[in-house]
């Protein structure tokens, strides 16, 4: 097997983590020990060096703040050249997480340049109901990701996403998103459970539900807010934790929305912690009771498979882009329609039913640990890599 090295392009990388970021910045080391290793060129940040090294990682920020303008995209398009130009190792593959007809060019000039490149699908893309629109978009989405040699998503759903859009070609891969079962693993028992609740400064003797992701409305946090009021004034031993940033929190609009969700949990703000941005997320895992996941669009969310590793129940709304590979509703989880009764009413019945949460908590952390271990994406992402540099 010969090294591989791969150069991954995001907006978003660290100290500004993403979903999708997050799970490749996890993957580094996997990836290492099977002879692939991973560079990142990611947006330039005031007052950060060009170039660091994080967990081993190397990163330089090279990309314009900006690309949502025409503009930004020529420049993206110019660093990116330059970059490549100026690199001591010129990379096997380049790798990015997310595209637009702005950036196609970029990709399609790589790919004259004899770079093999891929595009990792991780977001269910939406059509409209307008018939010329719906048109106009899958043809924007086809042109845009014919660019590649390869594009991976992390489900059947999301590969069925591509193809309603016309997109056959290039090579199409399915690979799951892996969980770390060394990190995420169940609390050892009642015990560990108190100690990281008194060390994450968490109500102790309550039952604990968490969510974890960013505030955003894609994310149904309004409708999380909107049931918290009824449903913890029915059971006041109950306590919302919501690990996540907010997002854009100065545009008119999410500033519109934060404003909203706050006077939703104003009435019971002693029983919710905002705990912001967490890179200890595991440990919100272990210390939690159930986990609640409102969202109306994802891909394959990572904290989804990554709470039920951690053995405990998880309650969903039916979003788009809901994998199979997350097992049976009833079965392995709990799903919910996506309004404020529904989900009370189903929170209602775990919080009052402690065999029931045990239940599905077991047959989530059964499906997770046969079916999503980290070890096997990180085998078929490596070879994926390797056949991709052999041509």
């Amino acid at each position: 097997m010969t090294a591989v090295n791969v150069l991954l392009i995001s907006n978003r990388y660290y100290p500004r983590l993403a979903g999708a970021a997050i799970r490749f910045h996890r993957y580094a080391e996997g990836l290492r020990r099977r002879d692939v290793h991973l560079h990142v060129a990611t947006k330039e940040i005031h007052g950060l060096p060009v170039h660091t090294i994080y967990d081993n990682v190397p990163i330089d920020r090279i990309l314009p703040a900006g690309n949502d303008s025409t503009l930004d995209a020529v420049r993206f398009h110019q660093k990116v050249h330059r970059y490549l130009n100026m690199v001591d190792a010129r990379p096997d593959i380049i790798m990015t997480l997310n595209t637009s007809l702005r950036t196609s060019l970029l990709w399609y000039s790589l790919r004259r340049a004899g770079y093999e490149t891929v595009y990792v699908h991780t977001l269910f893309s939406g059509l409209s109901a307008n018939p010329l629109w719906k048109t106009v978009q899958k043809w924007n989405r086809r042109v845009v990701r014919e660019q590649f040699s390869a594009i991976v998503t992390s489900s059947e759903v999301m590969l069925n996403n591509l193809r309603s859009m016309g997109i056959t070609r290039p090579r199409l891969e399915v690979i799951a998103n892996g969980v770390d079962l060394q990190r995420f693993r169940p609390a050892s028992g009642v015990v560990e459970k108190k100690q990281l609740r008194a060390k994450l400064k968490l109500p102790i003797d309550c039952v604990l539900i968490l969510f974890v992701g960013y505030l955003v409305p894609r994310k149904g946090i309004d409708t999380l807010a909107r049931a918290w009021s009824e449903l913890h004034h029915a059971n006041p031993q109950t306590h919302l934790i919501l690990v996540g940033p907010r997002h854009n929190e100065q545009q008119p609009q999410m500033s519109q929305f934060y404003g909203e969700i706050d006077r939703e949990f104003q009435s019971v703000a002693g029983s919710v912690t905002f705990a912001g941005k967490r890179l200890n997320v595991e440990e919100y895992l272990r210390a939690a009771d159930i986990f609640v996941f409102p969202s109306r669009k994802e891909g394959m969310p990572n904290v989804v498979s990554e709470a039920m590793a951690t053995r405990i129940p998880v309650v969903m709304t039916p979003f788009l882009g809901l994998p199979a590979d997350f097992g049976s509703a009833n079965t392995h989880y709990l799903l919910t329609e996506p309004t404020p009764e529904s989900l009370v009413e189903t929170l209602q019945e775990l919080i009052c039913d402690p065999h029931k949460r045990d239940l599905i908590a077991e047959g989530g952390f059964k499906l997770v640990t046969n079916t999503l271990n980290v070890e096997q994406s990180l085998d078929r992402f490596a070879a994926l890599f390797q056949q991709l540099k052999k041509g």
